[in-house]
């Protein structure tokens, strides 16, 4: 069981990566992509679910229900943004 983002989310993200150092006057071709993936393998869904929910929630300290609201919090804060220009200016 794999933790988002999946490949279609990470490709549009970086496609905004590049987007915000071409505004910044930098050259894309210069950055590398990586994904940090963490995933659980196991024959049972289900299983694999609540494993990979509790290393969630012994890494970061929060239950994964509190951890993806903050994601998507973050996430609506962020989107509003131009690239290129920084929180706050």
């Amino acid at each position: 069981m794999a933790h988002l983002p999946d490949a279609a989310e990470f490709a549009r993200q970086w496609e905004q990566v590049k987007a915000i150092a071409r505004a910044a006057g930098r050259d894309p071709a210069q950055l590398s992509a990586a994904m940090y993936l963490t995933l659980t393998v196991d024959d049972d869904a289900d299983r694999a679910a609540a494993r990979m929910d509790a290393f969630l929630e012994g890494y970061y300290g929060a239950p994964p229900a509190v951890l993806n609201d903050a994601l998507e919090e973050i996430g609506a804060l962020l989107l509003p943004v131009d690239a290129g220009k920084r929180l706050g200016q």
